[in-house]
C-alpha cells in the first residue's frame, strides 16, 4: 500500500512540475493560467525547494 501512495505522490508531482512550467496551461479548479497561480507556485516551491530557489534566485 505505501508503495501505491508513493507512486501516487510521484505522479501527482510530476503533473505539478509539468503545469507549472508549461505556458498557457489553465487551472481546471479557477481557470488561471498556472504559471501566475500563488496556490501552484506555493506548492511546487514546498515539493521542490532547491530547484525553484534555483530558478528564482536574485
Amino acid at each position: 500500500m505505501d508503495n501505491y501512495q508513493d507512486k501516487t505522490l510521484e505522479k501527482r508531482r510530476k503533473l505539478i512540475e509539468d503545469n507549472f512550467k508549461a505556458e498557457g496551461k489553465v487551472c481546471p479548479l479557477c481557470h488561471k493560467k498556472l504559471n501566475h497561480h500563488s496556490f501552484i507556485t506555493t506548492f511546487y516551491s514546498a515539493l521542490y525547494p532547491q530547484i525553484y530557489l534555483k530558478e528564482n534566485s536574485i
